[in-house]
């Protein structure tokens, strides 16, 4: 499925990966602890409610008042591989040909891939395949809270040749969340203002 422009793609998907999460402030949230979470707030409006659940699995619920694709809530691996979402135009359910967990551990210089069906409500399935790709450690801070993160990049390609704009996600391990995303049409050469965001605050729920 993969032509030149997606070799291209994945080729700017050289990014920055890291190790332990750490928080500086007691107040600071500081793990994924089942039953719990974390509140992640931005000055734009946007908000995101994690919610931690067994079996490594994450709920992101998400509100964006500048887009009409959301209030949206994901299921997550870890809180970065969906497995299903619901938002205003239906429910995806996604099934994989290999688990998801297949991502993880995250370790810089390490690119996987992942090949699976994507089911939206009132459509056929689709094939599709993810290509994450990791490269270096950084750290990031949210309001007064500063962790150890991981900047995950990620690209999809559907049957027929159809790719999504590339994702950059800073990911906190610890706190099995995104705190930062950049989406970027490389067609256009412009970044995906709605699909973009960085939170400046956050709390524990």
């Amino acid at each position: 499925m993969c032509g030149t422009r997606t070799a291209m793609a994945v080729g700017v998907l050289a990014f920055c990966f890291a190790g332990e999460a750490s928080a500086q402030s007691p107040t600071c949230p500081k793990a994924a602890e089942m039953g719990k979470g974390v509140s992640l707030t931005g000055l734009d409006g946007r908000r995101s409610e994690i919610t931690w659940l067994a079996g490594d699995r994450v709920r992101i619920a998400e509100q964006n008042p500048a887009s009409r694709t959301f209030p949206r809530e994901m299921i997550a691996v870890r809180g970065l591989v969906g497995v299903e979402m619901t938002r205003p135009s239906g429910k995806v359910t996604f099934q994989f040909a290999q688990p998801p967990e297949s991502v993880f551990p995250l370790t810089v210089g390490k690119q996987s891939e992942i090949v699976y069906m994507v089911q939206t409500d009132g459509q056929p399935p689709i094939k599709a395949r993810m290509m994450v790709a990791a490269v270096e450690a950084l750290q990031h801070t949210v309001g007064a809270c500063t962790y150890d993160a991981l900047l995950v990049g990620s690209i999809t390609e559907f049957e027929g040749g159809k790719q999504t704009p590339i994702r950059y996600d800073v990911y906190v391990p610890a706190l099995q969340a995104v705190v930062k995303s950049t989406t970027f049409d490389a067609a256009a050469n412009t970044i995906l203002e709605a699909e973009s965001f960085e939170f400046d605050a956050i709390a524990a729920r």
